[in-house]
């Protein structure tokens, strides 16, 4: 059955691409393991049971209604609490037991060695000893989701291959080691949020503060653990921007970066990029799926499980090995694209965001790439809304001469029901006429020839005012279909005469 979904939809991509109510882009390479896999079997197992593709795309988070992505609060909250707690841990390391449980514990126990760390360094346990999560510093930190509010026409996402790739060159025999992923030919297509989109989100940062004094509960996170902005800014910036600087090198000096989106980049940096951050008027983060290691791991704390080939145990590490990156093809080297980085503005609550021109081009002159893709978008949606209008327009003809046929037949049977029997035979007789003669049908001894020379022969007792109509129709029926040759000319030339003889008393019948 998914195969069969699978080619119903292939087949009419082209009116629903243009009938969708939204589009994404797609890039090159995924638009081409589409049309080789689309509808074909992946696997087939020994018991002879057939894997299908499925060809899953990975899904950003949307706005249902709109369509629109939308960055969630909660998510950008997770990246605030690692900066913030890389601030508090400043760079020191797990105590050596800790450190054991990491290194030798089942997934539970690390995971409890995480939960730990997080309550010791944001000091949420009672006096009692027990976790209270009212103590919490991030519970005063409130992040409203981040919907899409940019309007410049450009598509909003695009959808891309997600592929792995070594940081660090490793040649063996005059080749080079691709990594595990890469080997296995492992990757994902996942629907990304467009790269160099100039203030294309808008979200709310709110910040509480908790009354001191008499009468004031104790249930409420440290004093010196309520950020104020500028503080919440500079833990980000702090823990950020040296891992975006090192791995904008780490790109570059392996050639993978994409010119375009290395060229906005550059433009994002003369323009002040650094400048803006150091003055607390931004800060960086990174959010979302492939963010890399080190951007959710504390400095000092950071310990990374990295696997190696088939039976060989894992190795540690306190940095990642690879990158997950964004690229048009599996086998791409150069035009990719590193993922999850946000630009975040400080923009205080009904002031308008300051003048960034430089910034907004640098982020226009990327996205005209996707000027031709929107421009086909437009005249493919033209032309459905034609096709649309036409059958429309032909669907009205056609239930307008539905409606014209019903009402003539309605007609003719309110007609037949005044008639005479012998009217009704012969409306009857003019009908049929009138289809084998739409059809061109000259059957001289056919049903409709046969119905005639016996209506002839009962003509005989009809009444003058029934017979005239009855010889008038014969005649221009064996104009049709043809008088014959011989006996049967003289019998049905006889029959008419009969039927025009009160019409033509005293002369000799034509």
């Amino acid at each position: 059955m998914l195969r069969q979904v699978q080619a119903l939809f292939h087949a009419n991509r082209e009116r629903l691409a243009a009938e969708a109510s939204h589009a994404v882009p797609v890039a090159v390479g995924v638009s081409a393991l589409h049309q080789a896999r689309v509808g074909q079997t992946a696997q087939r197992e020994e018991s002879g049971r057939e894997i299908v593709n499925q060809l899953e795309i990975a899904k950003t988070y949307k706005n249902p209604a709109s369509h629109d992505p939308v960055l969630l609060g909660s998510s950008i909250k997770g990246a605030i609490r690692t900066a913030l707690l890389d601030a508090v841990n400043g760079g020191q390391p797990l105590a050596p037991d800790e450190r054991a449980r990491l290194e030798h514990g089942r997934a539970g126990e690390q995971a409890s060695v995480h939960r730990d760390l997080q309550i010791r360094l944001f000091r949420y346990r009672n006096s009692r000893g027990k976790v209270a999560f009212e103590m919490d510093p991030m519970r005063l930190v409130q992040i409203a989701d981040a919907p899409y509010t940019a309007a410049d026409g450009i598509p909003r996402t695009e959808v891309r291959f997600a592929v792995n790739r070594k940081k660090h060159a490793v040649i063996l025999a005059g080749q080079e080691v691709r990594s595990q992923a890469e080997q296995s030919n492992l990757q994902q297509i996942i629907e990304t949020v467009l790269p160099m989109r100039f203030r294309a989100f808008t979200g709310g940062l709110t910040l509480q503060r908790p009354v001191d004094g008499p009468g004031a509960t104790d249930k409420v996170p440290a004093a010196d653990l309520r950020w104020s902005v500028e503080k919440l800014v500079d833990a980000c910036n702090r823990f950020y921007w040296p891992k975006l600087d090192h791995e904008l090198e780490a790109l570059r000096s392996r050639g993978f970066l994409e010119d375009a989106w290395q060229d906005a980049m550059q433009g994002l940096v003369l323009a002040g990029l650094k400048q803006r951050l150091d003055s607390g008027r931004a800060f960086l983060l990174r959010v979302g799926r492939h963010s890399g290691a080190e951007a959710v791991t504390l400095d000092g704390v950071r310990y990374i499980k990295i696997m190696r080939g088939r039976g060989e145990p894992p190795e540690h590490s306190i940095a990642a090995k690879t990158w997950w990156l964004a690229a048009p093809e599996t086998g791409d080297r150069r035009n990719l694209v590193p993922f999850g980085w946000l630009l975040v503005e400080l923009i205080p609550v009904g002031a308008e965001p300051q003048s960034w021109p430089a910034a907004g081009e640098a982020a226009a002159r990327y996205g005209e790439r996707f000027a031709a893709w929107r421009d086909d978008l437009l005249v493919r949606k033209s032309s459905a809304d034609a096709r649309r209008s036409e059958e429309a327009r032909r669907l009205a003809d056609e239930q307008e001469r539905a409606r014209a046929a019903e009402a003539a037949a309605r007609e003719l049977e309110i007609s037949r029901a005044t008639m005479s029997p012998q009217a009704r035979e012969l409306d009857e007789l003019r009908t049929q006429f009138e289809r084998d003669r739409v059809a061109n049908r000259r059957e001289p001894g056919g049903r409709t020839a046969g119905r005639l020379a016996a209506l002839l022969r009962a003509a005989e007792g009809w009444s003058d005012s029934d017979r005239l109509p009855l010889a008038g129709l014969a005649e221009e029926m064996y104009a049709f279909l043809g008088w014959g040759d011989g006996a049967k000319k003289k019998k049905k030339r006889s029959s008419a005469s009969r039927a025009f003889g009160v019409r033509h008393e005293g002369r000799r019948p034509r």
